[in-house]
Order: structure tokens, then sequence, then C-alpha cells
């Protein structure tokens, strides 16, 4: 497998959901250019949405992603896809976020 990684990763103790379900999920690792997950529903690539990250205390933060690969995960893995996600249009707030959270 090649390593697709431009920026540091931090398997960071946050959670995500899309802006307006309820189910929130742990993502496996989040960089500054966007995140990878495991998902248990099947996205589309290319498709945009907006993606909710939440840190304990804290006020969810909204970030617009689209979805740069899905790969389907074998049985008894932790979910049925492994997606990647960039970040788009990244707000102040939402920097000042992910540096804050890449930085621990």
């Amino acid at each position: 497998m090649t390593d697709r990684r431009r920026y540091r990763r931090l398997n960071a103790p946050v959670y995500w959901r899309v802006s307006g379900l309820r189910s929130a999920f742990k993502p496996v690792d989040v960089s500054v250019g966007g995140m990878r997950m495991y998902s248990d529903d099947a996205f589309e690539v290319g498709a945009r949405f907006e993606l909710e990250v939440l840190v304990h205390g804290e006020e969810p933060v909204e970030f617009d992603v689209r979805v740069v690969w899905i790969e389907t995960l074998p049985a008894g893995a932790p979910a049925r896809y492994d997606v990647g996600l960039q970040f788009l249009q990244l707000s102040d707030t939402a920097k000042h976020h992910l540096s804050m959270l890449l930085s621990e």
C-alpha cells in the first residue's frame, strides 16, 4: 500500500459526525490536510459534506470536506469502510482548532 500522506498525522482523541446526524465516530488519524476515518456508511468519491469535529469539553467545529478515497474493509474490521477526507476552505476557527489538536 502506498503512503499518500503529505502532512503530519495525529491519532487524535476527537470524534466526528456528519452535520445533522446523531452518530459520532472516532477518526483513525487527522492532519491539517484532512482525515482518515472508519465508517459503516458508503460515500461516493468526490462527495462533499459538512463534518462536525467534537472534542470533549469544547463546542463542535464544522469542516467542509470532500471524500478522496474509500476502501471496503474485511469482515471483523472496526467498520465496513476506510475513508479518506480532504478539508476544504477551512475557516479561521477550524484552522485554529486543527493547529491546537496537532500541537498536542
